[in-house]
């Protein structure tokens, strides 16, 4: 049986009473999350550390709980998270597995494939999905006391969330490995993971494994 909140996810249609720009950017409606289910299959016991990253591919059928090849998916975000984490596996299900084994979760900001302008996805629709799902989505996993945005589409998000908005006030660039002390627990602020913004985290990962319980 699918998880109450995957039925929710998958029937929003929020999004279509923005205007035809931004309602555009995310059609056909299709939330990985809710195909997925990952709050069934993916959700650890006891949610350690739960990481929110932008948004599944728009140009791909990748998704970072797919473990099958995709054309056109680079797995950027997942293989760098997995290498920072140092997961053991032979494979990428086996590091999944051991993704959640340790206490991970891994989330989206925006549920939909989604196109993006600049690399980004735009504001309007962040801040549309952040306010309808994601606090209903740290409720699901427990209200983590340890939180790690990816990228600024998440940090907006997150700042949506009641008890977080403080988060409107840091870069994910000039902050990076800045934790982040607000009313629900602690945020480190990060930026998205890649080669484009290595020059920014690579100086700091001794704190991010820090933060992540990385022995």
């Amino acid at each position: 049986m699918p998880s109450e909140l995957s039925k929710s996810i998958r029937q929003c249609m929020e999004c279509s009473g923005l205007p035809s720009s931004a309602s555009a950017s995310v059609q056909p409606f299709r939330k990985p999350c809710a195909e997925f289910d990952i709050y069934i299959t993916w959700k650890p016991s006891s949610v350690r550390v739960l990481f929110i990253a932008e948004a599944p591919p728009g140009n791909s059928e990748g998704y970072f709980y797919d473990h099958k090849p995709h054309a056109n998916y680079r797995e950027t975000l997942r293989k760098a998270l997995f290498e920072l984490l140092e997961l053991k596996g032979d494979d990428t299900s086996a590091r999944l597995f051991e993704f959640k084994k340790r206490g991970y979760f891994l989330v989206d900001a925006i549920k939909c494939r989604c196109k993006k302008t600049n690399g980004q996805p735009l504001a309007s629709v962040t801040r549309t999905c952040a306010g309808k799902w994601l606090a209903q989505e740290l409720e699901e996993v427990g209200s983590p006391s340890r939180i790690c945005v990816f990228g600024l589409a998440a940090r907006l998000a997150l700042s949506q969330v009641k008890g977080f908005e403080e988060l409107s006030r840091y870069s994910v660039t000039k902050d990076c490995g800045k934790v982040v002390e607000v009313e629900r627990g602690e945020v480190l602020i990060w930026p998205f993971l890649g080669w484009r913004n290595e020059g920014y985290y690579l100086p700091k990962i001794p704190v991010f494994r820090q933060f992540c319980h990385v022995n």
